[in-house]
């Protein structure tokens, strides 16, 4: 008897790596990249506010901790953007997965078809990727 999975189903996804800083607070960095150069005219700063206000509203709800924050910096060399995420505690499980996957439909709205995640093809990645149950 078969357990369901196939190995075609299984996804290993490249998590970028979360320290614990000297600040206490939780700190990781997502690449995504993009077929053409990201527009200069974009405000990373007022964009990573922006994308912090939304994310810690989600955490916030689903860990019933209203002062969760789920903070965010934005960098660019061009083709790639750099997302450092702070978070006062360790997100595991489905508080963090449901942030991430706003946060990738955020920065695709805001800066247009993301390619890869992680070095990898974005349809490997939740929203765009779903499993077969």
């Amino acid at each position: 008897m078969s357990s369901g999975y196939e190995d075609e189903n299984l996804v290993n996804h490249n998590w970028p790596p979360v320290s614990r800083g000297h600040d206490g607070m939780w700190h990781s960095m997502w690449t995504f990249e993009f077929s053409s150069q990201l527009g200069t005219e974009i405000d990373l700063e007022k964009t990573g506010e922006e994308f912090s206000s939304a994310l810690s509203k989600i955490v916030s709800v689903v860990t019933e901790n209203l002062n969760e924050t789920f903070a965010i910096f934005l960098e660019s060399d061009g083709i790639h953007l750099f997302v450092h995420t702070t978070t006062e505690s360790h997100l595991i499980g489905s508080e963090y997965m449901l942030a991430i996957i706003e946060l990738f439909k955020l920065v695709e709205q805001r800066f247009g078809r993301i390619e890869f995640i992680q070095s990898q093809p974005r349809d490997l990645w939740p929203p765009w990727w779903k499993p077969l149950w």
